[in-house]
């Protein structure tokens, strides 16, 4: 629907002049074109069709027309023309459902009254102009608007005549306007026609008919419009704003960027403006460097996000004034080599130039006292780790295990293993190899033999000490001439 909108300016200077912060007396009236027609080859929307054979014209008349060099149409275009029509042209234009939106309703017309072909005459008191509507869709008509010629002999005027011929659409009787004295109508001339309407109609057709009684006698019609009128009223207001870096006006059509009080414009429940008057404080955002360093990981400042790499990372939280602060972070991520290598009994950080302390993983991770060096020797067999101090952070190796200790013969090589050293009494070797017959003798420390066991095929031995606490030497010996003697302690 084409819209316009008719203001009053002074509004604005009103809002700022008073303050006003509620409902005011200032309103507007929108018009809303529901239908048009033209006649123009492409006719503007929305376009008001209708049924009839008009006879279509435009340009401007002669010199020795009346008036003179007059547009047929409004400013040359095309219009409906009609002479010579005793019996009377009618179009009908369709019918249009009214939305139920607005104050009133209304129909106009442009009209001309001319001589096309001299300097004298022009449609008289026998030639008129008749405006008829109907609400049900045709079914019924009520002759409303008729437009005539002057009361005695002709009359003519052009689309600029001032006379307007307004009527309400009640009582249903015909009202006639037509010029009182003839000849050329400047001011009695109606060149305006129109009908009122309530805006609870729900629908509206319209018949127009035009009575020519000579070729002297030319009706000119053009932009035959269905319209609508709201009434309403504007509203004020003021808000209060803080925002950051920039703040963007509640229609939209604005941004701005420094604190001040600003106007902005909006509809309001009823369609008409609603005019804020805007307090914007605007707040900076903020931004700012850092170079951490942290041992294994970095938790962001926003606590968004988990870090384990050294690199440069971007982070956001909100600075006093509520606003973002963007935070790089030049971070610098320190760890610890916590590899150890065993080599027979020994075992020995990886990492050079670091603090040690080594622990008894059997012992929950007690403390050793005395053994700070990066290689430890352990006294006895069992697990061991080691806690490695470097560039300030701290970490613990996983623990290592360690059953060489005691022996006091070996010919196996670092292959062989045994464990648990102490034990409650049974005992696993590992060989390393498998061989053919392997003999084990265990010996308490008297040199009294308390067990003797032979092997065939095989790479792993099990045995049991059935004798007291105490300590027992274990001997081994290979049909290949390999043999061991190592210590166990049974508790």
């Amino acid at each position: 629907m084409k819209k316009s909108v008719l203001n009053f300016a002074i509004k604005y200077l009103l809002v700022i002049l008073l303050g006003l912060n509620s409902i005011s007396v200032f309103s507007q009236v929108f018009i809303d074109t529901l239908a048009i027609q033209d006649f123009e080859v492409s006719p503007m929307s929305p376009v008001w069709s209708y049924t009839g054979s008009p006879t279509i014209l435009s340009g401007y008349t002669t010199s020795s027309a009346t008036p003179a060099n007059s547009p047929i149409g409004i400013n040359g275009s095309r219009a409906w023309e009609t002479h010579s029509a005793s019996a009377g042209v009618i179009l009908e234009f369709n019918n249009k459902t009214i939305p139920q939106i607005y104050d009133s309703i209304y129909i106009n017309f442009k009209l001309a009254a001319m001589n096309l072909n001299g300097t004298s005459g022009g449609p008289d008191n026998l030639d008129y102009v008749l405006v008829s509507y109907s609400l049900d869709n045709g079914n019924t008509y009520t002759n409303k608007l008729r437009i005539k010629g002057a009361t005695s002999n002709n009359s003519s005027w052009a689309y600029s005549a001032t006379g307007l011929a307004e009527t309400y659409y009640t009582p249903t009787n015909v009202v006639t306007f037509q010029p009182t004295t003839s000849g050329l109508q400047t001011t009695l001339g109606y060149s305006s026609c129109s009908i009122s309407f309530p805006g609870t109609i729900t629908q509206l057709k319209l018949k127009i008919t035009a009575r020519s009684s000579s070729s002297s006698d030319t009706w000119l019609i053009d932009n035959v419009v269905l319209g609508g009128r709201k009434l309403c009223y504007n509203s004020f207001d003021t808000i209060t704003v803080s925002a950051c870096d920039s703040y963007l006006s509640p229609s939209g059509n604005h941004t701005w960027t420094s604190s001040n009080t600003y106007l902005d414009t909006i509809p309001n429940a009823s369609g008409c403006d609603s005019i804020i008057s805007i307090n914007l404080t605007v707040n900076s955002s903020s931004s700012a460097i850092i170079n951490p360093t942290e041992c294994f990981s970095c938790v962001s400042p926003s606590g968004n996000y988990t870090w384990d790499t050294s690199g440069t990372y971007i982070d956001t939280i909100q600075n006093a004034m509520g606003c973002d602060s963007i935070i790089t972070i030049n971070l610098t991520i320190n760890t610890v080599d916590t590899s150890v290598t065993k080599t027979g009994i020994i075992l020995t950080a990886s990492v050079s130039g670091a603090n040690y302390q080594w622990l008894d993983c059997n012992n929950g991770y007690a403390i050793i006292p005395g053994e700070t060096n990066q290689s430890y020797t352990p006294a006895a067999n069992g697990t061991y780790a080691v806690e490695i101090t470097e560039n300030t952070c701290v970490d613990t190796s996983a623990c290592y295990l360690v059953t060489g200790v005691g022996i006091i013969e070996n010919i196996f090589g670092l292959s062989l293993n045994f464990y648990p050293n102490p034990t409650s009494g049974k005992v696993t070797v590992d060989l390393g190899k498998t061989y053919k017959v392997i003999n084990v003798t265990v010996r308490n420390t008297l040199g009294q033999v308390v067990l003797t066991k032979t092997y065939k095929t095989t790479n792993q031995l099990s045995f049991e000490i059935d004798g007291a606490k105490g300590l027992y030497f274990v001997e081994i010996r290979t049909d290949e001439g390999k043999s061991s003697v190592f210590k166990i302690v049974k508790e």
